[in-house]
C-alpha cells in the first residue's frame, strides 16, 4: 500500500522508542491488510534501517533473503555474496557491519521465520541477552498472525518475554480516516464504501479503484477471481487451525444470529463447547459480545449479544456466503438480485456504526464517557450515551434512507426516551441522524424540542 493514512500515533510510539537511550525492542503486531507495512517503511526513514519482509522460504533461502535486505539495507554487497551455516552466523555477519549511531533492523512478517525454524525466537534472545542489550540498535519483529505472534513475541511463556521496550497492535481504522481513500465521492458514497472496506487500508484501497459501492462489490467479492474473495477465509487459516468450526460460527453469527443459545441451537453444539471458540475470535478481534450501554457489569449481563466485527466480514458472512455456490458458477446477476436486500441492511448497519464514532468524538460536549445501543423487552435505540454515574445523557436514532424523515421518527424517539427513563427523560439529549435528510415538518419539530438533527455531510464530515 503506497498511501499513508493516518496512524500518526503508531508511527509516533515508533519514533519514541527509537529516541530512547539504548537498545529497543518493539513489537508491531495486527490483522492481515492494516497497514503495517507501510507504516514500518515511513517509519525506516528515521535512521539507518535494514527492512526485511519474510516469507514461507525454506529456512536456508530464508537466511539468503534476509542476507539480502542486509546488504541492500546496509549497501554491504559482501553480506549477500557469503554462505551461513546458521542465523547465528548471519548475526554476526550483520554486527561486524551495522552502522554507527542507532542502526534500525525490522523483521516483517515475522511469523514465518518461526514456521521455518521453531527456535528463532529463543535464537534472537540469545543474541539479544549476548549482544544487543546493550548496544545502540531497534529491533522491530512485526506480524500479522495474531495468534503466533503473542505466543512468539509477548506470552509470559516466549523467550523473548520481558525484553521488549514497546509494542502496539495495530487496530482498524475510523471511518474519517478510511474516507480518505474516497475523496471524489459524495458522503453518502463514502458510507456505502465503508459498509464494505470497514477500517482495513487495503481494502479500502482496492475499493478506491471502482467509481461506486456496487461496482465495488461485484469486482472485489462477486467474482472468482476477485481481490477479496477468499479473503475471509485466508483471515481464518492464518489464525486458526480448527478453521472449519470458525467458519461456521462466523456464519451463523453473520446471519443475524446474536444471542449465544440461539448460535449454539443452529450449530447442533451445546452453548458451553462454543465458549473457547468465541472467546479465540474476540481475541481476533473478528467478534464483540454487545450489551445495552447501560449496563453496570458488561461481562455479567445476561442481555449479552454477538456480532461480528468487521464490515467486510459482516458483509461476506451475512450476504455472499449464503449464495456462495452461485458465485462459483458466475451467476452474478442472480447473486446481486438476491442479496440487494441484505447489502441495504448492511449499509444500515454501518450507518449506524459511524454514528456513534460521530457521537464519541463529540461526547464530551455532553459529558458523556461511553456511547453503544439500548435496548430492552419493548424497544430499541441506535445511539445511546451515559455519563459516569451510568445516567443516559444523549439518545439518537439513526436512518438510512433516501427520502428525508418525517416527524413521526421524531416523535417516536421522544416516546422511546420518556418511556424508558421516565423520571429525567427531559435531561436527556436527542439526536436522529439521516442520510436522507429531513422534512420541513421534522425540522420544525426537532427545534422545538431542542434535537439535534445530523445528514450525511455532517457524519462524514466530523467524523
Amino acid at each position: 500500500m503506497n498511501k499513508f493514512v493516518n496512524r500518526e500515533a503508531e508511527l509516533r510510539a515508533l519514533k519514541a522508542d527509537y529516541a530512547r537511550a539504548g537498545s529497543s525492542l518493539f513489537i508491531l503486531y495486527g490483522r492481515r491488510r492494516l497497514g503495517k507495512t507501510t507504516l514500518l517503511r515511513q517509519f525506516a526513514d528515521c535512521g539507518p534501517a535494514v527492512y526485511h519482509m519474510a516469507d514461507r522460504s525454506a529456512e536456508s533461502d530464508a537466511r539468503r533473503l534476509l542476507a539480502g535486505s542486509m546488504a541492500v539495507g546496509l549497501r554491504e554487497p559482501t553480506l549477500q555474496s557469503s554462505e551461513y551455516g546458521d542465523w547465528y552466523a548471519l548475526l554476526a555477519a550483520y554486527d561486524r557491519v551495522r552502522p554507527g549511531g542507532k542502526p534500525i533492523l525490522i523483521l516483517d512478517e515475522y511469523q514465518y521465520l518461526c514456521e521455518q525454524q521453531p527456535a528463532f525466537s529463543s535464537m534472537i534472545q540469545r543474541w539479544w541477552d549476548e549482544h544487543w542489550r546493550h548496544s545502540p540498535i531497534m529491533l522491530v519483529l512485526s506480524g500479522s498472525v495474531l495468534s503466533m505472534m503473542y505466543r512468539e513475541t509477548l506470552a509470559r511463556s516466549s523467550p523473548l518475554f520481558g525484553r521488549r521496550t514497546g509494542q502496539c497492535l495495530l487496530s482498524p481504522m475510523r471511518f474519517k480516516h478510511v474516507q480518505e481513500f474516497f475523496p471524489k465521492l459524495p458522503a453518502r458514497a463514502r458510507l456505502e464504501m465503508w459498509s464494505l472496506t470497514g477500517g482495513v487500508p487495503r481494502y479500502a484501497e482496492l475499493a478506491a479503484g471502482y467509481q461506486g459501492f456496487a461496482e465495488a462489490v461485484r469486482g472485489l467479492v462477486l467474482t472468482k477471481d476477485g481481490p477479496l474473495y477468499a479473503e475471509a477465509r485466508f483471515l481464518l487459516q492464518d489464525e486458526v487451525t480448527t478453521s472449519n468450526v470458525y467458519w461456521s460460527l462466523l456464519h451463523t453469527i453473520g446471519s443475524g444470529v446474536a444471542r449465544i443459545s440461539e448460535v449454539a441451537a443452529r450449530m447442533g453444539l451445546a452453548a458451553n463447547q462454543l465458549t473457547r471458540y468465541l472467546s479465540a475470535l474476540r481475541d481476533l478481534g473478528l467478534v464483540h459480545r454487545v450489551v445495552p450501554v447501560t449496563e453496570r457489569l458488561p461481562e455479567k449481563s445476561k442481555k449479552g449479544i454477538y456480532q461480528v466485527t468487521d464490515p467486510f466480514l459482516r458483509l461476506w458472512f451475512g450476504c455472499v456466503a449464503p449464495v456462495e455456490s452461485l458465485v462459483e458458477f458466475g451467476r452474478i446477476g442472480d447473486v446481486e438480485s438476491l442479496i440487494a436486500g441484505r447489502l441495504a441492511a448492511q449499509i444500515a448497519w454501518a450507518f449506524e456504526e459511524v454514528c456513534r464514532q460521530h457521537v464519541e468524538d463529540i461526547a464530551a460536549q455532553y459529558g458523556a464517557v461511553k456511547v453503544g445501543r439500548f435496548w430492552d423487552r419493548t424497544m430499541e435505540i441506535d445511539v445511546a450515551a451515559v455519563n459516569e454515574k451510568g445516567d443516559v445523557v444523549l439518545a439518537g436514532e439513526c436512518k438510512w434512507t433516501s427520502k428525508p424523515v418525517g416527524k413521526d421518527v421524531i416523535q417516536a424517539l421522544q416516546g422511546k426516551v420518556a418511556k424508558a427513563w421516565p423520571e429525567r427523560h427531559r435531561a436527556v439529549g436527542l439526536m436522529v441522524c439521516s442520510s436522507g435528510g429531513f422534512t420541513a415538518d421534522a425540522r420544525r419539530l426537532a427545534a422545538q424540542a431542542g434535537m439535534v438533527l445530523i445528514g450525511c455531510e455532517e457524519v462524514a464530515g466530523s467524523t
